[in-house]
């Protein structure tokens, strides 16, 4: 199988490969990003680094800086329903404006598990994750319009098919990264599944890539969708209008 190492090859796939992966690794907001002072990350685990993930609070995650160390708190995790978790983090207070920190973590207590970033930790506890620090932002995103069905996309790869029902994101914020979360269920009823997406172009697509995805649409099954802009410091703004209603494209 074939290992990617890139941090945007799981929160971002490109379906060009013929096989899928055993895991990867991604993080938000994107690396190179500031980080408000009072700002979350979201570690994203595929495959088998799941497990990792949603365990990560027993490795005492923490930012560090040269003259500063803040541990962070998991706020919460969210399962996919295609081989991706989710892990929500954020300080136990504000971070110091200007200063750069890096992610850390202790080494897992089960020595069988496979590390978040082997090639990386087996060097020592540290990530090569690191952000500046921005200002405080409490100014919560802006929705310009209720999201709408744009289209949908059934493709088949040789792993399976990728299967996305598109919806219009047209969100705006100060800091300029927004993450979109979907809460996904049967229009019948049953347990919502929740999950965040990184829009693009003022859209984001449910449903799953060839290898992985947060949701499984069923082919002809109805869903009603609510979503929720939340910017890097956790600021939320809900969807206007009504839950939206989508189908499962037809394969």
């Amino acid at each position: 199988m074939i290992r990617s190492l890139s941090l945007l090859a799981v929160l971002l796939p490109r379906l060009v490969l013929a096989d899928c992966s055993d895991w990867g690794i991604s993080v938000w907001p994107p690396l190179g990003h500031s980080l408000p002072a009072n700002g979350q990350l979201v570690i994203q685990g595929y495959g088998e680094l799941q497990e990792q993930v949603s365990r990560i609070a027993e490795r005492s995650p923490r930012l560090v800086a040269d003259a500063d160390e803040v541990p962070l708190d998991l706020i919460a995790v969210y399962r996919g329903e295609m081989r991706l978790t989710q892990a929500v983090l954020q300080p136990e207070r504000p971070l110091k404006p200007g200063m750069r920190y890096t992610l850390r973590l202790k080494k897992p207590v089960d020595t069988k598990v496979p590390v978040l970033r082997p090639e990386i930790e087996s060097k020592g506890e540290t990530l090569a994750m690191a952000w500046t620090v921005a200002p405080v932002d409490l100014i919560p995103p802006r929705w310009h319009e209720a999201p709408r069905v744009t289209g949908q996309k059934v493709v088949h790869f040789g792993c399976g098919p990728a299967i996305h029902v598109n919806v219009s994101a047209a969100v705006e914020d100060e800091s300029s990264q927004v993450q979109i979360l979907a809460e996904v269920t049967r229009a019948e009823g049953g347990v919502p599944v929740r999950f965040r997406l990184t829009p693009s172009e003022q859209q984001v697509q449910i449903g799953h890539g060839m290898c992985s995805g947060g949701f499984e649409l069923r082919e002809d099954v109805h869903y009603s969708v609510r979503l929720v802009a939340v910017d890097m410091a956790g600021n939320e703004s809900v969807a206007p209008g009504d839950k939206l209603l989508i189908q499962g494209p037809k394969e």
